[in-house]
């Protein structure tokens, strides 16, 4: 029957990477991709692989051009692929957990033990499909948002091989329906998600900065108005603090700031402005928001 990939951002990009390594790019009919504005897209480094492995490409905008009478996969894709013979996702989760947006993002906030991805069947009710394969691996913290893109691209390159030599083979592929009653959903984010609640713990806290960093845009928050990025903090050794308001600086650190939290400290080790200019507390007196 044959499929095409949809593919985007670095776990796209390491799909092809690794089924040229294993010269498995035959198993393919095509590659679709586009330039993605939200993030890195890899879309250059994408079609490079396609043109040297005479792998055909299209642009988001040539799906008309495709035969879709075949199976399409998608792999980090954003948008809904309509009219194919069927449509296999890739997810960043173990479904029936955190279907939705940004699960990865989710997983490493809630500081989940394990980590994963589903391999599902694509229906209307986006992440609800019969689940065709799953893979999981454990991680421990502190752990950032790219470290574990980087892991769990291992995971779907395994999955997506495994899928597409069924698929060579015409073996049928068998999906198990998804425990409803065990679903949650993983909402989307805006500009305003990406800024630190005072009001979480401390190691809630630390998790949520490394959870938004690159490729995301990164944990703010709001002093004198102006917006700053943290690009790293750690938990620091809790006081007992007899009235507690959140956000407020109690120590100063080697120059940095330590904050106070629902529960625990915060120290901010790395903090820049909007320009990506170094930020140093101007006194010690502060309240952050």
């Amino acid at each position: 029957m044959g499929c095409y990939l949809f593919c985007l951002g670095y776990k796209g990009y390491f799909v092809l990477q690794e089924l040229a390594r294993l010269n498995r790019l035959g198993l393919i009919c095509g590659v679709v991709s586009c330039e993605d504005t939200t993030q890195e897209s890899y879309y250059e480094n994408i079609k490079e692989i396609c043109l040297k492995n005479n792998v055909k490409f299209f642009h988001k905008k040539m799906i008309d051009m495709l035969d879709k009478k075949k199976i399409a996969i998608a792999i980090a894709w954003r948008w809904i692929i309509k009219d194919f013979s069927q449509v296999i996702v890739m997810h960043d989760s173990l479904l029936p957990k955190y279907r939705g947006f940004n699960p990865l993002v989710t997983s490493l906030i809630n500081g989940d033990e394990y980590i994963g991805v589903s391999v599902l069947y694509g229906i209307n009710e986006y992440d609800k499909g019969d689940i065709i394969a799953q893979r999981s691996l454990k991680i421990f913290y502190p752990i950032t948002i790219w470290e574990a893109i980087l892991k769990i691209s291992y995971l779907y390159a395994e999955l997506c091989v495994e899928v597409l030599e069924k698929i060579s083979k015409g073996q049928k592929i068998l999906g198990v329906p998804q425990e409803q009653k065990e679903a949650t959903y993983s909402l989307w984010r805006d500009d305003k998600d990406y800024f630190i609640q005072w009001g979480w713990s401390s190691d809630r806290i630390v998790r949520f900065v490394d959870a938004v960093g690159f490729p995301y845009d990164g944990a703010k928050i709001l002093f004198e108005g102006n917006v700053l990025r943290v690009l790293k903090a750690e938990i620091f050794g809790d006081v007992r603090v007899v009235n507690r308001d959140y956000g407020k600086v109690i120590f100063m650190d080697n120059g940095c700031c330590v904050v106070v939290c629902k529960s625990g400290l915060v120290k901010l080790c790395e903090v820049v402005d909007m320009q990506g200019r170094q930020w140093s507390a101007p006194r010690f007196r502060i309240r952050f928001e």
